[in-house]
């Protein structure tokens, strides 16, 4: 008997198989895009891809994404003892999950910055994102509620 692999949320460190109401995010930092996908173990499995429990631990780690430019959250958890000894030993990011694998991802929603606007307008005034983040979350509700598509047009949110 198989026994199914278990995911830690990145925010909250519950432990689960990652069935409905989960999501996976990913970073490219290379173009400071995030990616919010639906729900997929083989990619969960995956170095860089962030495992997260509901839609408003997804606010919370775009939320800390956005202010500093890293999903590696203060208090995560990692989902490997592996992934941890690596870290520690050569001190080094985790790498987002390779396009390929991300094609057969459905994707729910991109966000991309400008990390110089982005700096700027938190220093102005921190509550500026907070309508960019609501708008994220009703969308991460509104997919729950719906029955999900296997490919759908993608949400794109540009922060400048």
């Amino acid at each position: 008997m198989k026994i199914p692999k278990r995911f830690t949320c990145t925010i909250c460190g519950v432990h689960s198989t990652g069935d409905t109401g989960w999501f996976l995010v990913v970073q490219d930092s290379w173009l400071d895009r995030l990616k919010i996908l639906h729900w997929n173990s083989g990619l969960a499995a995956q170095d860089g891809v962030h495992t997260v429990c509901g839609a408003m631990h997804v606010r919370e780690l775009v939320a800390h994404w956005m202010a500093t430019g890293s999903l590696e959250y203060p208090f995560a958890f990692l989902s490997s003892p592996q992934q941890e000894l690596r870290i520690i030993e050569f001190g080094t990011k985790k790498r987002g999950a390779a396009p390929a694998q991300l094609q057969s991802a459905v994707l729910i929603g991109e966000l991309a910055v400008h990390r110089q606007s982005l700096d700027r307008a938190l220093r102005e005034n921190p509550q500026s994102l907070s309508g960019i983040l609501e708008a994220l979350l009703g969308a991460l509700r509104d997919d729950l509620v719906k029955t999900r598509p296997l490919a759908g047009p993608k949400k794109e949110l540009a922060v400048v």
